[in-house]
C-alpha cells in the first residue's frame, strides 16, 4: 500500500474555461460544472459566491464552513495521488464572481446516478469490480490516517460504469495513528443514511470503521439499485424484567442496524457473494466490522470465482453482438 505523499502536485493551465451551464450536479454549497483547461475537459466545483461571507461562531463545527470545507479539500486532493480516487488537478480564480474553483478530473456520473437510470440489474462483474475499487480507495485512506467521513453513492464517480473513484473529500479528516484509534467531534458530518450508529450518537465517536459501515450501505445499495432508506433509529418497545414477569416497561431503544434496513437487504439473492459482506460491514459495533484491507482481500478473491468470470464473458459476448449488429446496420444503409 502507497504511503502519504507529502510532495503537492498541481498542474499549471494557460487558459481555462468554466462551462457554468452544463451542470454536472448541485449541492447546498456550490455546483460542479465542465471546464476546459487548456485543451483538457475536466470538472469545476464552484462554491456560491454568498457563502464565502459566512461566519461559523462555534469553533467545533467549522467543518460546517463551505469556505473551510473549500480549502480542506484542495490541500488533501494536492497530497493524494491514486487510481481509485478523483484526481486533483489544481485551482483557478473565477473571472466573474473571483471565488476560487477547484478543478478536477471528468468523470462520467455518480454511483447514485448509475444505479437509478440502469434498465436492469447491474451485471454481477460490474458489482464486484465497482466494489473493489472503491474499497481500494479505503484501504489507501485508512493505511495512510485518513478517514473520509462521507462515503455515499453520490460522492462515488465512475467511469464507463466499469470503474470508480472516491470523490468529495471537504469533510475528511487525518488521524494520527500512533496516538488514539478513535477521534470525537462536537458535530457529525456525513451523510444520515451511510452513516454508522457511533457516528450519529451525540457526541459522534468514530475510526476508519465509520468508512466501512458506509462500504457496506453501498453494497446493498448496489445490489438492489435502492437508495438507502433505513427506518428511524430508535423505537417505542416493551421490556420486561425477570423479576417482574408480569409487568412490561415501555422504553425508546436503539434498533439494530439489520434491522433498519432489511427491508432492502431481503431484496438481495440470499446467496449473492456481497451480501455476507454488507452484513458484516453494517454491524452496530465498529470492533466487529471488517478492515478494508480485509475487504480488498474478500473482493479480490471474488474476482476469481467462477461466477465472475462467466458474468464477464457474458458481457463480452453482449457486446460483441452489438457491434455485430451494428456493422451489419451500417453495411445495410450503404447499399
Amino acid at each position: 500500500m502507497a504511503e502519504r505523499q507529502d510532495r503537492e502536485q498541481e498542474y499549471i493551465f494557460r487558459n481555462v474555461q468554466l462551462f457554468k451551464n452544463d451542470t454536472l450536479g448541485t449541492g447546498s454549497y456550490g455546483a460542479v460544472c465542465k471546464a476546459k483547461c487548456d485543451q483538457l475537459l475536466c470538472a469545476a466545483k464552484l462554491l456560491y459566491p454568498v457563502l464565502f461571507q459566512m461566519i461559523v461562531p462555534d469553533p467545533g463545527k467549522e467543518h460546517r464552513h463551505p469556505f473551510r470545507r473549500f480549502e480542506k479539500e484542495c490541500a488533501f486532493l494536492k497530497r493524494i495521488n491514486h487510481p481509485n480516487i478523483v484526481q486533483y488537478l489544481g485551482t483557478y480564480r473565477d473571472t466573474d464572481t473571483n471565488a476560487p474553483v477547484l478543478l478536477m478530473e471528468l468523470m462520467d456520473e455518480s454511483l447514485t446516478h448509475f444505479l437509478e437510470s440502469s434498465l436492469g440489474d447491474i451485471p454481477y462483474h460490474i458489482q464486484i469490480d465497482l466494489s473493489y475499487d472503491i474499497a481500494q480507495a479505503l484501504a489507501f485512506l485508512h493505511s495512510n490516517g485518513i478517514i473520509h467521513r462521507d462515503l455515499s453513492s453520490n460522492n462515488v464517480l465512475l467511469i464507463a460504469g466499469t470503474r470508480a473513484k472516491v470523490t468529495d473529500f471537504g469533510m475528511s479528516k487525518f488521524r494520527d495513528i500512533n496516538v488514539t484509534r478513535q477521534a470525537t467531534m462536537t458535530t457529525c458530518p456525513g451523510t444520515p443514511a451511510f452513516m454508522s450508529p457511533e457516528a450519529l450518537n451525540e457526541p459522534p465517536v468514530y475510526t476508519e470503521k465509520l468508512d466501512n459501515f458506509s462500504f457496506g450501505v453501498l453494497l446493498v445499495q448496489t445490489t438492489t439499485r435502492q437508495f438507502p432508506k433505513p427506518t428511524d433509529r430508535f423505537q417505542i418497545r416493551e421490556l420486561f424484567d425477570l423479576r417482574f414477569p408480569n409487568q412490561a416497561i415501555r422504553a425508546n431503544v436503539p434498533v439494530p442496524e439489520i434491522e433498519r434496513r432489511q427491508a432492502h437487504i431481503n431484496l438481495i439473492e440470499p446467496t449473492h457473494p456481497l451480501l455476507p459482506i454488507a452484513r458484516n460491514c453494517l454491524k452496530d459495533r465498529d470492533v466487529e466490522r471488517p478492515s478494508s484491507q480485509q475487504l480488498c482481500q474478500t473482493l479480490d478473491a471474488l474476482k476469481r470465482t467462477p461466477r465472475y468470470q462467466e458474468s464477464s464473458q457474458q458481457e463480452d459476448l453482449h457486446q460483441m453482438l452489438i457491434e455485430k449488429n451494428m456493422n451489419n446496420y451500417k453495411q445495410i444503409n450503404r447499399l
